[in-house]
């Protein structure tokens, strides 16, 4: 026993377990965990005398092989080339578990002997109840006025940082966290980074205190989901890695506002509610915001007053008020404009219900009755146009001829052309009257003032800001293939992957220009159902955004731990993904009886079967290892979907780290003569769809046996077009960005548009347009989709 190392990581069992599982969720993104699985082996055997790094490496070691024979489509290779190791592994795990039981009590016997001399008095720690009985979230302003007389409470004001400065509560720990600073997906550290300094002190401690008042200006119960403080109280509950609080943040019913009116004394510069009220005042009376039409310029409404001499009353003749005609177009107009108004009114309550409503299968009803509604309303106001049309050419028809007898000439001969012109305008003015007459009104007949009608849907649009959003759900058709995906519970990782996916135009042809459903063998199926339900709603050309609950309620009940909504890695999400997916569509192929080496290996590699998926997706790579002292050659074949490239510190290219990769160094020694063989590495078959992932995640170090990652951000060269592989040309269609740390961030997609031949950022729910040769797409670029344009002819020497 006194050989062994002293134990210096934890104190009992429980606790080294504890620490064995805390960064096994790190270890299982790591993109090759087979090489890892090897190497956690490798080290477990290092240091047999540090018991407790070795538990802790052969306790990962065996997780890390349950999770391959779990996710593997192969288990017979997995366990051919881990199994022994694993075996070994779970004998000496048992042994040294044994150990260190015996090992931890006789340290709790020794200390105990120890404290006998003198055991100084337990530390009480004292557990304080402030809101948590309540068994409520939100509470009123007067709860808070008694809690801060007796407990240490934490204000957190997520209001603007001017309003915040100009007006806040006095006398306790406020600090302020402006609004435009909290995101969905963020961590509690991240968003602390980006806090205004005087904030810092505070939010370091915001465990210690009592309980977390959360607040804004206005957010009660009835809008508080989706608000800031929601985001807010989530990055606080779920995403505070290391914080332990005393009891859930609570949050200040109708928020500042009230308080300011409750307890103005208790307020800096409390004078502040007036020129809040007054700019809401001026927001209402604004009136930059009515909207006027501009179909045609507006008119003038000019009053000319003129003193014309009296003249003889005309005498208006042949005119022909055909009031049987006219009483039609009156009729017929009238049941239009009510049957137009019906329309138009359920058009917009469907309106309504599309921007509230996120289910697929729903929305797809909603959009058709939506179609005929608009349709309906069309050939309504046709006919409305049409009416109207025939109204005026009869009016033109029915021109009165007015004969205005000349009167003896009162004035001189020099005043005659004005009392000619008098006498027009006169005429004129009885002409407009005779056709207005003429002309159906639906008012009624009592008098009343003439009011300009303002059409507020003809305001002009603001389109100068392209970005779709959730909110911007329309009726109107968006641009084929721009549609956002909602984040559901931190599912970015699943909106990059789907949205890089459904870009490749091997994906499009395979769900949307063919019927998949021939292609699926499995029944039921895993997933393939669901997926291509999303990707061809994805390109329907009739959504803004979609909220993927069908998928994402599928695959968390094949994954049950995407429901934790932890940061997960989306390359290890898109091997999972097309696992089932290929597994949904693989069917057995019959062997041949004369098959060349490389296909008689893809054959066994795939156990027989193939599907569109591995077809499509998978390369097989050629290795021959030669001697050239003995002239043995070992000849084996890869598989795999995806190339994982190691890459430098610094600025690099792609294509030098493809050839990299196909240049291994790995040194092989003979085992016959013990020289150095020579390795050659070269494509025998090519992918449709070439999958690169870039290894950004690399090993700084260990803590106290435990491996450390950090990011590697150096910028990528990437080709757009034409990127040639030993004469294979490829075109990047989707690119997988990722912006954050080893522990947490953020992933987007770059996409290639077909159809408007442009590149698109898909962030989540957002949707702009994108510049893919921007100098920060190579730093945040972390994995790349191309697909296969042609093949180039070699020239014969």
């Amino acid at each position: 026993m006194q050989h062994f190392k002293p134990l210096h990581v934890a104190q009992t069992l429980q606790d080294l377990n504890q620490i064995t599982n805390r960064n096994y969720l790190t270890l299982k993104k790591i993109p090759r965990p087979k090489d890892a699985a090897k190497r956690l082996y490798q080290e477990s055997q290092s240091d047999p005398l540090d018991e407790e790094r070795t538990y802790i490496l052969l306790s990962r070691f065996l997780n890390m092989y349950k999770f391959l024979l779990k996710i593997s489509d192969d288990r017979a290779q997995v366990e051919l080339l881990l199994g022994k190791e694993a075996n070994k592994a779970t004998t000496q795990l048992a042994n040294v578990k044994v150990n260190l039981v015996k090992r931890y009590e006789e340290e709790v016997t020794k200390k105990s002997d120890v404290e006998m001399v003198f055991t100084p008095a337990a530390k009480v720690i004292k557990s304080t109840s402030v809101f948590k009985s309540k068994g409520n979230q939100f509470i009123s302003c007067a709860e808070l006025h008694q809690a801060l007389k007796v407990f240490n409470l934490l204000i957190m004001d997520v209001r603007d940082v001017n309003e915040f400065r100009q007006s806040h509560i006095r006398d306790v720990k406020c600090i302020n966290i402006p609004e435009d600073l909290i995101h969905s997906g963020l961590s509690a550290h991240t968003l602390g980074i980006t806090l205004p300094k005087e904030s810092l002190e505070q939010w370091e401690k915001r465990d210690s205190f009592d309980v977390i008042v959360l607040m804004d200006w206005y957010t009660s119960s009835t809008n508080y989901a989706a608000s800031r403080l929601d985001k807010l109280r989530t990055i606080l509950l779920e995403w505070d890695i290391g914080r332990t609080y005393n009891e859930p943040p609570v949050i200040l019913n109708n928020g500042y506002s009230e308080w300011l009116d409750m307890y103005p004394t208790l307020c800096t510069g409390p004078n502040i509610r007036y020129s809040k009220a007054n700019a809401e005042l001026d927001e209402l009376l604004n009136l930059d915001t009515i909207e006027y039409p501009y179909d045609s310029p507006p008119k003038s409404f000019e009053v000319k007053i003129e003193v014309i001499e009296p003249t003889p009353a005309p005498i208006i003749d042949n005119i022909k008020y055909e009031s049987d005609e006219t009483q039609v177009f009156v009729d017929r107009k009238e049941a239009n404009a009510q049957e137009l108004s019906k329309h138009e009114e359920e058009f917009n309550n469907i309106q309504n219900k599309i921007v509230n409503e996120y289910d697929i299968s729903v929305l797809g009803e909603l959009k058709r009755a939506e179609r005929v509604t608009a349709e309906a309303i069309a050939k309504l106001r046709k006919e409305e146009k049409e009416l109207s049309n025939q109204t005026i050419t009869s009016d033109d028809k029915i021109t009165p001829s007015v004969e205005v007898p000349k009167p003896p000439s009162p004035h001189p001969p020099s005043d005659s052309a004005d009392l000619t012109k008098a006498q027009e305008d006169q005429r004129q003015r009885l002409l407009d009257q005779a056709r207005q007459a003429k002309k159906p009104k639906l008012q009624p007949e009592s008098k009343s003032v003439d009011k300009p009608v303002i059409d507020r849907a003809t305001k002009p649009k603001n389109t100068e800001n392209n970005v779709i959003t959730a909110s911007d759900r329309k009726s109107s058709l968006v641009n084929p293939g721009l549609t956002g995906l909602v984040n559901i519970k931190n599912t970015c990782y699943l909106n990059t992957i789907i949205q890089c996916l459904r870009h490749i135009p091997e994906i499009i042809e395979f769900y949307c220009n063919s019927d998949y459903t021939k292609e699926i063998v499995r029944q039921p199926p895993v997933i393939s159902k669901e997926m291509g339900n999303l990707i061809r709603a994805l390109w329907s050309n009739n959504f803004c955004v979609i909220k993927p609950s069908e998928f994402y309620n599928k695959l968390t009940i094949l994954t049950p731990s995407y429901k934790d909504g932890q940061h997960e890695d989306c390359m290890e999400f898109f091997i999972q993904l097309f696992t089932f997916l290929s597994e949904d569509c693989a069917f057995e192929i019959t062997a041949k009886n004369c098959w060349s080496e490389t296909e008689l290996a893809w054959y066994k590699q795939h156990v027989g079967k193939l599907s569109y998926f591995i077809e499509t997706f998978y390369y097989q790579i050629k290795i021959v290892q030669s001697c050239p002292q003995c002239c043995t050659r070992n000849l084996k074949y890869e598989i795999e979907n995806v190339f994982y490239l190691t890459i430098p510190n610094y600025n690099f290219y792609l294509k030098d780290c493809m050839a990299a990769y196909l240049h291994d160094t790995e040194r092989f020694v003979c085992k016959k003569c013990k020289k150095v063989k020579t390795v050659q590495k070269s494509i025998c078959r090519y992918p449709q769809v070439l999958v690169i992932a870039l290894k950004r995640h690399v090993q700084d170090g260990t803590h106290n046996n435990i491996p450390i990652f950090k990011k590697n951000d150096s910028r990528c060269f990437f080709p757009v077009e034409n990127f040639d592989i030993d004469n294979v040309c490829y075109s990047l269609k989707a690119v997988a960005m990722h912006i954050g740390t080893t522990e947490s961030g953020h992933y987007t997609a770059a996409c290639f548009n077909p159809i408007s031949k442009g590149w698109f950022l898909f962030n989540d729910d957002v949707v702009t347009s994108f510049d893919i040769n921007h100098s920060s797409v190579g730093m945040k670029a972390y994995a790349f989709f191309y697909s296969k344009t042609k093949i180039k002819s070699i020239k014969a020497q």
